[in-house]
């Protein structure tokens, strides 16, 4: 079994956290997203195609060849013109079935194995807004009859979640589909399109999390548990928690950790509770369902935000309805306090302010 992942967008939507890094990238707990999906892929599919564009040598770089025991192939879509044509790109490398899955999303190991049952499947997850997906309807064996992108009014809830078991059938149907009103080729309109020739039955999923958003990474860290792991050296007053605390990391005296992981070579003399503190980092003060890449936080208090690669101190961001603040690598920032949903872009240098709205370039 081969499978193909797609990681070939730009991801404007993650901007700015993406403006250095594919989304695949990014981390979820201690783990890339893309790391997580080839995870479930062990003991399923013997090789994963990867299609690859924005920031592709990145990606190169990261897997390289082979991931345990999955061969690792990359192929370049060169032009991104929708996610049918980056699934055209593989055609040459493709035998028989395969799966294809999003390489933004987040999926799980039973899911995927409950598609291959089928001849032809797809995935869809019952949601409440399914106003924002593409939208699934079924037979009464809930074979696929209709898929309908982001319908106006209500013709079911089972989004779409992009992932589906395929087989070569697929490709002539690509070749010959017309752009869709984005001017792309969508894998959606093929996967309607085999629906009316072959029976593509429905698996309703058990988890998944679309990463459409920079604060989705904050959901998807929430749902996602931490393994009790501790290995760092941790002073008598400290208390944790349903932690994973790696090797080589140094817990301060009254720091409180619960629930979170805490990476290599970090500092904490603080408070973390449900959150992911990356590698390197160096912390004192309190931050609560938080993402934090390789920064240096003092004296600060971060809620529902992700800071990549900063250094913040004395800063209080706040939060509402579970997003606080999105900042991206190389900023400096001091005596600041930041509204909830305030994104700030690299390199900014911020002091004695209060700010309310994003901070872009030009800014």
């Amino acid at each position: 079994m081969k499978a193909v992942i797609l990681a070939a967008g730009k991801s404007t939507r993650t901007y700015p956290l993406t403006l250095n890094k594919p989304k695949p990238l990014l981390k979820v707990r201690d783990k890339t997203i893309l790391e997580h999906n080839l995870d479930l892929l062990l003991g399923i599919a013997e090789e994963v195609i990867i299609v690859v564009g924005y920031k592709e040598e990145q990606i190169k770089k990261f897997v390289g060849s082979t991931y345990k025991t999955i061969k690792i192939r990359h192929i370049e879509q060169k032009t991104q013109l929708g996610t049918g044509h980056a699934v055209l790109q593989v055609e040459n490398f493709i035998d028989d079935k395969f799966i294809v899955l999003m390489g933004d999303d987040l999926y799980s190991k039973e899911d995927i194995q409950e598609i291959l049952r089928y001849e032809y499947a797809v995935l869809a997850k019952e949601v409440n807004n399914p106003e924002n997906f593409g939208v699934y309807t079924l037979d009464y064996n809930n074979y696929v009859k209709d898929l309908v992108e982001k319908p106006k009014k209500f013709i079911s809830n089972l989004a779409n979640c992009g992932l589906y078991l395929l087989d070569k059938k697929i490709f002539p149907i690509l070749k010959d589909l017309k752009p869709s009103i984005r001017g792309e080729i969508e894998v959606t309109d093929a996967v309607k399109e085999l629906s009316q020739k072959e029976q593509v039955y429905c698996v309703k999923a058990k988890f998944w999390i679309p990463i459409s958003n920079s604060w989705n990474l904050i959901e998807a860290n929430e749902k996602i548990p931490v393994r009790e792991n501790i290995k760092g050296v941790v002073e008598e007053l400290a208390e944790v928690k349903d932690s994973d605390i790696e090797e080589g990391t140094i817990v301060l005296k009254r720091s409180k950790i619960h629930n979170s992981i805490i990476g290599k070579n970090c500092e904490i003399n603080g408070e973390v509770i449900n959150s992911s503190i990356d590698d390197g980092c160096k912390i004192s003060g309190k931050i609560h369902n938080s993402i934090i890449y390789n920064s240096e936080i003092k004296d600060s208090e971060i809620n529902y935000s992700i800071v990549d690669s900063s250094k913040l101190e004395k800063v209080n961001i706040m939060a509402a309805d579970k997003k606080g603040a999105i900042i991206a690598y190389n900023c400096h920032i001091s005596n600041t306090t930041i509204h909830p949903e305030v994104k700030i872009w690299p390199n900014k240098e911020i002091s004695n302010k209060e700010v309310k709205k994003d901070i872009a370039d030009g800014a």
